[in-house]
């Protein structure tokens, strides 16, 4: 299986409180990978939205 396929798939949880983290779930969210840290300090970013490659 490409990446590509599986992440396309995937489920992206993010939250704000206690640090500004992504949890990425890949079956369905069912369940969910560890805390991915992106910055130290709540709500530092307000919303995510997809892109275009």
């Amino acid at each position: 299986m490409r990446i590509e396929a599986a992440l396309s798939d995937a489920g992206v949880l993010a939250h704000r409180m206690p640090n500004t983290s992504l949890h990425v779930s890949l079956d369905e969210c069912k369940t969910w990978g560890t805390n991915m840290l992106v910055d130290t300090v709540g709500g530092a970013y307000p919303s995510l939205v997809t892109l275009k490659d």
